[in-house]
Formats: structure tokens, C-alpha cells, sequence
């Protein structure tokens, strides 16, 4: 249990070794004629100086005196004290006060408090009939025994009453000769008692000490005895237990929870020791290890689905939530337990958490305004608590010490973040605090990417608001010690009479944040012996309380691979933005769909306004998922990557000297488009594939160079369509130029003009029909030659032969 705001308490005084047991006949005359002689002998040379000798008389003269009667086990002389007192027929309160002045002045570090107990012993008259109150009351009041945490109770007990010291040895001898039986360990009649654990193991409590705190998970400690040593440990583990304290009303203030540990601690001889951890069901959550997504999930929401469906019957819950909240898109538990994961969307969000204790359980109840009236009910049993900081006697729990403490905190939260549906929009803002610090400046803390980011201006707003109010309510704490046995963590308390905080109208009017307890309790006598004590740290009522934000995010190492997915029947899956949608390969809960992560955005290796590169990363593939900042609710999709089942397009390794572009066509696959390059020394291609069309566009000239000796235009099928606005130019500067159709006629056809032109000979045609035929020699032949004029026909010669 994380204790930093847990306030100090004073250790346990001493916890000696008893010496070993004694069998009867040792036992019997080692019982003194008179037992308060010892503590007399002491407190003639000084207290201070002889206290240790005191406790270890005290406790030899109860091991031997109870140790055949199988009563004593544990080690603090302050129950070895009271059990002696039983046996020998004393008042027990007697030899409690007179051991916890030994241990006042033993634990003591100062000499101050040397001397206190040092004056009071001196000034104690030990009489055979010591009137107690006339002896010790007065002693106490001038030194202020009453305000140390431990002795004091014990030693104002004591001295407000009229009962004498008369020690009647005789009695205890004839009660141990007469009765050699080990006494049966009862919880009746005793002020701490423990239910829920197997009655077979007859075990029952002596103390109970432990830490409690708002929003963190209590553990208390509980010190139990039993007559059996040979208790299987895992009898007691996962038991559901109450330790219930009685109240000057009769009535219970119970502790519950579930045992978590268990240990044998030791035996006497006659008793077994066992120590128990109890905790809330909340805390085995950090037992399990999980990773899991929610989407559009309202905080509430997340930690229902974690409660309901990973521990239906077990957790015991209740929100008690003041104000609305908005589905998040998406949120990511990544390998962290249960616990750490819950913890952390309560303090992101602001939530809170206290528990409530029944006989037969508890509940963790969530809530998220402190102040209202509805949330951190007042003690039930203890609303209004009184301040007694003297020596007054009291007939009900008090508080017996309460100070305040002032602490420097931040003055102003600032953030900013970045949308990329807004790149251009500012997203910067401000929240101060409401605090008064001084001549000291504005102390900023400025988170320029916060680590969940907002969506907007007025949800940045709540966020940093949370953020202040997390500092705000440290910078005035209350500190304070009690006996009330009620104290709780999470509720409130109104305090009376106090000289400077008990003032009525609400500033007397505070929230526990964290305890810590102590209760012990002779379990062997049946009497009702308790001493209880706890520390305690509150804000006043009014002050808004937030959780610290101490479970951080888990950070992801580095990136991941997942899968691309999409409806059922596509192939593609995109937005405007070109994100995509995967499924995590540890992530147990998607099912390969839309579904199964938020959309994410994919990085190209060009992106402008409006140019780039885009490729879309379809269904099936592998991709390359990295985090910003380490983020796992921020994925970004930086690569692809072939697999088994997503193979490269060129076999490996045999097409390792090929690199290209190979699409598919989609839907239903069965076509690409493609352009590779095999780099084979002296073999070196550039291969260029359409499916089906290809559209060349140049904005201004192209020119293409062919250093070999062949350039190859094929249509294997339909026709070749050249269109150029001005001329067409086609040029052999070695060798012929042959147009040929092998099937069908050659069309060669001219707006104007159309001349063939070799050397001296011209053959040239225009658009009026003229046909001009130049050359030296000019040849017709055929088998049929017939020339036909429908006007003048002209045969000009020099001379003109026909038929020659």
C-alpha cells in the first residue's frame, strides 16, 4: 500500500523475547510473596535508570507464574504485566500503568520525557492500599501524561479510579495448584474480536494494526493466537474476515477484508502466534496482469466491464459520480495489473475512491465531487468528535492532538496539444490557482503534449482543472492523533472545541484522507482490556479533493506488428484521412474487424497539401504500429511487412536483384499493375505493367533516347493513335523506314499536302486534288493501264512515243 500521505505513528514500545516456559512445580514458587516489590525496588533507584529491569522482572515473574496454565504467549511485558496481575489477584490496571511508565520512559528519546517519567515514579507512593487517583492524577495532569499515544491512555485509566494495589500472592497459588488445565482461549467479552475465519483453527486476536487512505487500498495486520500450532496455512488464505472493535455504545466499528497472507510466527509451549494481512478485494488486483482496449467507453463504463466480466461475484462496488462523462474513443490497458489499470482512469479522470465496511463484507464506492453532500458521509457511529488537547477525562473518544501544516504548491497549470483534424487551430490555455502564496511568484507547470491530449478547448479546460485541485487541497493539510475507534478514511468529521479549527460554519468540518491504527487486547483474561490509538491526516470538507496521479500509463518499449482489418468482404478499410483499423496479435478480446482498434493514422513516405505519396495498407497485412511518446492510446502505423501468409512478389532468395512495385487488383485480386527493376549485371531491365490502361501526360516536351539498336512498339491488338498539333518527324539517319500492314491497307491522309519526295523524284498531292510526279524516269507499268479524262487529257513529249 503506497503510504506517502499515511502520517507518522509511534512504533510498538518494546517487543522482548519471553524467557523460556516453566513447568508447574518451577512455576509455583516462583510467583512473588508481593509483586508490586518489584516494580517498588525499581522505582526506588530511579525509573528511567531501571525501567528495562522492571519489564524483564515483570515478564519472568508472569512467564513462571502462567506458563503451567498455558496463558501467556505474547512477548510485550505490557500483557505479561496485566496477565501477572490476573494470576496474582491484583488489580491488572496497576501494573499496566506502572509497565507503561517503564516503557514511557524506555521508548523515550529525549530527556525531557526521561525526566517526566522519572518526577512521576519518584513522586508515586506504592502503598500496600495506594489511593490512585489521589497519588497519580495530579502527577499526570502537571506533566501532560495523558497526551503520549501509548502510555498515556493506560496510566489515566488507571488513575481514575479509587481501586487499591492489594497483591494477594496467596490467591494465584491456589488457583494454579487447583487447577493445572490449560484455559480455554475465548473472544468473549473482549473489546476486538475477528469473525470469518475456520472455527476448526481457533484462533482469536490480540491486535490489529494497519494503514488506510482515499483512493489507495488499505492492509491491516492482525496479530492472532491459537491453541492449535498446526494450522494448514492455506486453511486461513482468501477468507473474507471482520475484525469488529467495540464502541462506548455497545455498538461495532468493523475492519473487512480478505486475507492475503498468513504466516506462523512462533510457539511458547502452550500457544501458537500467527500473523494475517487483510485487504480489500480491490487489492488482489494487482495479482493479475492483463492487456486489453476499450473504445467508446465512458470511464464508468471501462471500469464496469473490468468488474463485471473479470469478477462477476466478487467485486462490490458503487458510483456515486456527480457530473457527466463523455465516451473516449479509445483506451488502452497494456500489460499492468487490474488494479494499476483502474487506478489510473480514476486519476486521469479525476475519480476517487473510499471503501465502506460491513460485518459480512465491504464496498469500494467511486465518486468524483468530495464536497457534495451525498458523497463522504459523516461517521455514522462518531459525526462530531470533541478536541481534548489536557488532561481531561473523558467519557467518549476524542481527539487528543490536530495541528496544520501549509505546503508550497504549484500556482498555474498550463497545457497545449495538437489536432491534426485542426492543425492551424490554437489549443493553448491556462488554469490558476485559487491558492495564496505569498510574494512568491507564479510557479508554472506547462505540459506542452499531454499525455492523453483533449479534444477540444473546453475538455482541455476540465483537464486542467483536475490537474489544479490535485494541488490545491496538498497545500493546507491537518494532522491529528485520536482514540476513535470509528476513524475511517474517506468520511467526514466535524470537530468540536477546538481553540482554533473547531469553530462551526464549515471550517470544522473535515475529510479523512489516510490513518493509520493501532488496537491491542488481551485475549487471555476475558476482561475488556483495550488500548486503541490512530494518526490521521484530513483537508477541511469544502476543499475539493483529487488523487494524485501516481499510476502512470505503461509505456510501450517500441513498436509492434498487428494486422489490418475491416468489415467482412472488403478488402480495402480507410477514412478521409487514410487511416486504417488492426488487430493487435495480444490483444484476445477483437475479432478481426472494424471493430478491433481505433482508426489509425499511417505514415507515407511523402505528404503535402494536397500531394505525396499515398499507399493504403490493406486487409490482411502485416503493418508496423509505433506509439507516440510511448503512448499505447496514440498508435501510428509506420510500416509493412511480408509474412507466411502475405509473401513478397518475387520469390526469395532467387529474386533478390529485383526491386519494384507490384499492386493487385481489387476487389477479388487476379491483376496488378507494376514496375520492377532486375539489376542483374549486363541483364540490367526496367519492366513497366498496366493491367489495363496506361495514360502518359507531359505538361511540356518529351524526349526519349534509345542508345541500342531497337526500339519496339507492339499493339497486339486494336490500332496505334499518334495525334501531334503541329508536325511529326520521323528520321532515319542509317537505314530504311518500312511501314507495313500485313492484313489491311495503309492510310495515309494530309489536310493540305502530302509529298513523298527521294532525291530528283517528287510525288506530291494536295487538297484542291492536284498530283504532281517528278523525276528523271517515270515508269507506269501494269498489265492493264487505262487513263480516262473527263476533260482535257494531255500528253505532252519530245518526242511522244506510243506503241513503239
Amino acid at each position: 500500500m503506497a503510504d506517502s500521505h499515511i502520517p507518522h505513528m509511534p512504533p510498538s514500545l518494546v517487543e522482548p523475547t519471553l524467557p523460556a516456559e516453566l513447568g508447574l512445580e518451577q512455576a509455583l514458587p516462583a510467583i512473588p510473596d508481593d509483586p508490586s516489590a518489584l516494580v517498588r525496588q525499581a522505582m526506588d533507584t530511579g525509573l528511567a535508570q531501571e525501567a528495562g529491569a522492571v519489564k524483564e522482572q515483570l515478564a519472568d515473574a508472569a512467564t513462571a507464574g502462567m506458563a503451567a496454565a498455558s496463558t501467556i504467549t505474547s512477548g510485550q511485558p505490557l500483557t505479561a504485566a496485566t496477565s501477572l496481575a490476573q494470576a496474582a489477584g491484583v488489580d491488572p490496571r496497576a501494573l499496566q500503568a506502572v509497565s507503561s511508565l517503564a516503557d514511557l520512559a524506555t521508548a523515550s528519546s529525549t530527556n525531557a520525557l526521561s525526566d517526566m517519567a522519572r518526577s512521576l515514579a519518584s513522586d508515586l507512593p506504592m502503598a500496600d492500599a495506594l489511593p490512585v487517583s489521589e497519588a497519580i492524577e495530579p502527577i499526570a495532569e502537571k506533566l501532560h501524561i495523558a497526551e503520549h499515544p501509548l502510555a498515556g491512555r493506560a496510566v489515566m485509566d488507571f488513575a481514575s479510579s479509587d481501586i487499591p494495589f492489594q497483591p494477594a500472592p496467596a490467591v494465584a497459588k491456589a488457583a494454579l495448584a487447583g487447577n493445572g488445565q490449560i484455559p480455554s482461549l475465548t473472544q468473549d467479552n473482549r473489546l476486538i474480536r475477528v469473525h470469518g475465519l475456520p472455527e476448526g483453527c481457533k484462533l482469536a486476536i490480540a491486535s490489529v494494526a494497519g494503514e488506510s487512505a482515499i483512493s489507495d487500498t488499505y492492509e491491516f495486520r492482525l496479530d492472532l493466537q491459537s491453541p492449535r500450532h498446526d494450522i494448514d496455512l492455506k486453511e486461513v488464505m482468501g477468507k473474507n474476515v471482520t475484525v469488529a472493535i467495540s464502541l462506548q455504545d455497545g455498538s461495532e466499528h468493523v475492519l473487512n477484508g480478505y486475507v492475503d497472507a498468513f504466516a506462523f510466527r512462533h510457539h511458547d509451549g502452550s500457544m501458537a502466534v500467527y500473523d494475517a494481512r487483510i485487504v480489500p478485494w480491490f487489492a488482489t488486483l494487482a495479482h493479475r496482469i492483463n492487456s486489453r482496449i476499450y473504445q467508446e467507453k465512458t470511464p464508468q463504463q471501462v471500469l464496469e466491464m473490468l468488474f463485471k466480466e473479470d469478477y462477476p461475484g466478487f467485486a462490490d462496488y458503487r458510483f456515486q459520480l456527480q457530473k457527466q462523462y463523455p465516451a473516449e474513443s479509445y483506451i488502452v490497458q497494456y500489460g499492468e495489473s487490474d488494479l494499476h489499470f483502474a487506478n489510473r482512469i480514476m486519476e486521469r479522470f479525476g475519480l476517487f475512491y473510499y471503501f465502506e465496511h460491513r460485518p459480512d463484507g465491504h464496498t469500494l464506492v467511486i465518486a468524483d465531487d468530495s464536497t457534495s453532500a451525498g458523497c463522504c458521509p459523516p461517521q455514522a457511529d462518531h459525526p462530531r468528535i470533541r478536541f481534548n488537547g489536557g488532561n481531561r477525562v473523558e467519557a467518549e473518544d476524542c481527539i487528543n492532538h490536530f495541528a496544520a501544516r501549509r505546503e508550497l504548491q504549484p500556482s498555474k497549470i498550463s497545457l497545449n496539444t495538437f489536432d491534426f483534424k485542426a492543425p492551424n487551430t490554437p489549443q493553448y490555455l491556462e488554469e490558476p490557482t485559487i491558492a495564496e502564496q505569498g510574494a512568491i511568484p507564479r510557479l508554472e507547470v506547462y505540459d506542452g503534449n499531454p499525455a492523453f491530449g483533449y479534444r477540444n478547448i473546453s475538455d482541455g479546460e476540465r483537464e486542467a482543472r483536475l490537474r489544479m485541485e490535485a494541488c490545491e487541497w496538498q497545500a493546507k493539510l491537518f494532522s491529528g492523533r485520536s482514540e476513535c475507534r470509528g476513524l475511517v478514511a474517506g468520511q467526514t468529521f466535524e470537530l468540536l472545541e477546538h481553540p482554533w479549527f473547531g469553530a462551526a460554519g464549515g471550517d470544522n468540518q473535515f475529510l479523512v484522507l489516510s490513518m493509520r491504527l493501532e488496537a491491542h487486547s488481551n485475549i487471555r483474561d476475558g476482561q475488556p482490556h483495550l488500548v486503541y490509538q490512530n494518526g490521521f491526516n484530513a483537508i477541511r470538507r469544502k476543499i475539493p479533493y483529487r488523487p494524485i496521479r501516481r499510476h502512470e500509463r505503461p509505456t510501450m518499449k517500441g513498436p509492434q506488428t498487428a494486422t489490418v482489418v475491416g468489415p467482412q468482404g472488403q478488402e480495402i478499410h480507410t477514412d478521409q484521412y487514410g487511416r486504417i483499423k488492426v488487430q493487435f496479435h495480444w490483444d484476445r478480446h477483437g475479432r478481426h474487424n472494424e471493430r478491433s482498434s481505433c482508426w489509425i493514422r499511417v505514415s507515407q513516405p511523402w505528404a503535402g497539401q494536397g500531394w505525396g505519396t499515398v499507399a493504403i495498407p490493406r486487409i490482411a497485412q502485416e503493418v508496423i504500429i509505433d506509439f507516440l511518446e510511448g503512448d499505447p492510446d496514440r498508435p501510428i502505423c509506420t510500416g509493412r511487412l511480408f509474412n507466411a501468409d502475405q509473401p513478397a512478389p518475387y520469390a526469395l532468395p532467387a529474386g533478390a536483384h529485383m526491386m519494384g512495385f507490384k499492386s493487385r487488383s481489387t476487389p477479388g485480386g487476379g491483376g496488378f499493375s507494376e514496375m520492377v527493376i532486375h539489376d542483374t549485371k549486363g541483364n540490367e531491365l526496367i519492366n513497366i505493367h498496366s493491367q489495363k490502361d496506361m495514360v502518359t501526360t507531359v505538361q511540356h516536351n518529351k524526349r526519349t533516347v534509345i542508345n541500342g539498336p531497337e526500339h519496339t512498339i507492339n499493339v497486339t491488338k486494336g490500332f496505334q493513335h499518334t495525334e501531334v498539333k503541329q508536325e511529326i518527324t520521323v528520321k532515319s539517319t542509317d537505314g530504311p523506314i518500312e511501314i507495313t500492314s500485313a492484313t489491311q491497307h495503309v492510310h495515309i491522309k494530309a489536310a493540305t499536302t502530302i509529298t513523298l519526295e527521294v532525291g530528283a523524284s517528287k510525288l506530291t498531292m494536295d487538297k484542291e486534288g492536284n498530283i504532281s510526279i517528278q523525276g528523271v524516269n517515270i515508269s507506269v507499268n501494269g498489265s492493264t493501264i487505262t487513263s480516262t479524262s473527263t476533260d482535257q487529257h494531255t500528253i505532252q513529249g519530245a518526242p511522244v512515243n506510243i506503241n513503239k
